[in-house]
């Protein structure tokens, strides 16, 4: 089954809570490392 994906020179600016008691910044990744977002549905 094909998977509908969006590919993007630049990503929208947001910041997400890590659960290594951090944050995550998009921005800080630009220019040096490939980025994949993975959202669960769902609880842990």
């Amino acid at each position: 089954m094909p998977v509908d994906s969006v590919i993007s020179k630049s990503g929208y600016k947001f910041t997400l809570p890590s659960c290594l008691d951090s944050t995550a910044c998009l921005k800080a990744y630009a220019g040096r490392e490939n980025v994949v977002l993975v959202f669960y549905r769902g609880f842990w």
